[in-house]
């Protein structure tokens, strides 16, 4: 997928938990493995970015640029600016980046992804662009749509559920957009079963305490899957915190992870997400599309079920159906 000239834009989305962040971690350390596999030495092959949310009525890029620059550990703007400005001009001037315009910042940035020959761009939690109206939120896909194309680098977009409303606005943006879904495990997929399972096997290992057998049983795996709706990411949160109020003499059950699980309102709300976020994914019909393009007509409804629709009593007479009959005491 790293390939900007086919995908400017990588949009890799699924529910809250399911490990976005981690993954994202693990694709910055094995493009720079990769990197140095092929003897680069200089440079930054990608830079890894969380997108915090700011305040005000829109999105803050001066913000997002300036932190995107402390990410590659790029010098201050100050450093370079007595060479371009005379020590006379700045006597008594001291150097604020509030001084800077947001294109100036711009500007740098570019010159920093271009100079370092940075490949791709990692944005996490992405959908906090997305958090104000959308006018803004589609204003915020062309910027990255145009930071992509003057730097000649990948954007790949990490988010939830929440940020596939505004991907899908733009017919534009889809054709340079490669959406990626990263969606939790289906407990009625056998394979995915399987792997749920190894995946809280894997994590019981790491538990340094001692557990109750209970807890290694199919019927417990179960049980602890709708704790975490699947997630891996929301099953390793509720263990830390049962490990962080747990006694180092008694046995850990079952019943001490579900004192530390979400609430069923919070996993209900959190099931309500992922079910609207995988219905984004579902194929539409081929006839849909060919209605659409103009390929087929689209079937009208018969005659008579069109008469009969219309068919209206005449004022006066009385509906065919059968009055309610009263019972007397």
């Amino acid at each position: 997928l790293f390939n900007a000239d086919q995908y400017q834009i990588v949009n890799l989305v699924g529910p809250t938990g399911v490990g976005k962040t981690e993954l994202a971690k693990c694709v910055v350390k094995k493009i720079f493995e990769d990197a140095k596999n092929c003897s680069v030495k200089k440079g930054m092959p990608a830079v890894y970015t969380e997108i915090p949310v700011y305040g005000g009525s829109s999105f803050d890029w001066k913000g997002l640029y300036l932190r995107v620059l402390d990410s590659m550990n790029a010098p201050p703007e100050n450093l370079s600016r007595a060479i371009k400005f005379p020590q006379a001009r700045m006597a008594g001037r001291g150097y604020s980046e509030r001084l800077r315009t947001e294109d100036q910042i711009r500007r740098h940035l570019e010159a920093r992804i271009i100079d370092l020959g940075v490949k791709v761009l990692i944005f996490d939690e992405v959908q906090h662009l997305f958090k104000f109206t959308a006018k803004n939120a589609e204003k915020s896909l062309d910027i990255l749509k145009s930071l992509a194309n003057i730097t000649k680098c990948q954007i790949v977009l990490i988010g939830t559920y929440e940020s596939l409303r505004s991907i899908a606005w733009s017919g534009q943006l889809s054709r340079r957009t490669e959406n990626i879904h990263f969606h939790r495990y289906d407990w009625m997929e056998e394979d995915q079963r399987k792997g749920f399972i190894e995946a809280y096997n894997g994590l019981l290992s790491q538990i340094p305490f001692e557990i109750s057998t209970s807890l290694i049983s199919v019927s417990a795996a179960s049980d602890i899957y709708h704790l975490c709706c699947g997630c891996v990411g929301i099953l390793k949160q509720t263990i830390e915190k049962t490990l962080a109020r747990h006694c180092s003499s008694k046995v850990l059950t079952l019943d001490d992870i579900k004192t530390s699980a979400l609430s069923n309102n919070e996993r209900i709300q959190i099931a309500r997400e992922i079910q609207e976020g995988e219905a984004f994914f579902e194929e539409g019909s081929d006839e849909e599309l060919d209605i659409l393009l103009g390929i087929k007509k689209q079937s009208s409804p018969s005659k008579e079920s069109t008469t009969s629709s219309k068919k209206k009593n005449k004022v006066g007479t009385r509906k065919p159906k059968r009055d309610s009959v009263g019972l007397n005491a």
